[in-house]
């Protein structure tokens, strides 16, 4: 438990995670002809809770780093967060406009996307308090 403990506090741990969640974004992005929701508008909410997921990686990895000589900066972390998710979420669009079966540059698929990073950005304060208390044990 105490490798797990020491592996949370490094910046470089969660930067390979979020790097793997990219790669996963990628790779379902390519899948040819996914079928769509039985729900309307239920992709939304699957991109935003994906979304959210992968930059909270990215916001550990952000507040790590600045822990090392400061308290985080909340505020430049959270705008780093929703710039992320827009950035990968039109890049992510932009794959998809080129796999067959899949609708690509949907601008409520983007901002869905940007709704999961601004929810990282808001969930991670409090996050980051449960990992350094999960960490100092």
């Amino acid at each position: 438990m105490e490798g797990i403990r020491t592996l949370a506090r490094q910046p470089r741990f969660w930067v390979f995670g979020y790097v793997v969640w990219i790669c996963v974004l990628y790779s379902v992005s390519s899948i040819q002809g996914i079928p769509g929701p039985e729900i309307p508008h239920i992709d939304k909410f699957e991109h935003a809770g994906f979304f959210a997921a992968g930059h909270l990686a990215l916001g550990f990895a952000l507040a790590a780093r600045a822990s090392r000589t400061a308290a985080p900066n909340w505020v430049r972390i959270g705008t780093v967060l929703v710039l992320a998710a827009g950035l990968v979420g039109v890049l992510d669009e932009f794959h998809q406009s080129f796999t067959p079966g899949r609708n690509g540059n949907d601008p409520g698929d983007i901002l869905a996307d940007i709704v999961g990073g601004t929810i990282a950005a808001c969930a991670l304060p409090k996050a980051w308090e449960l990992l350094k208390r999960f960490t100092a044990r």
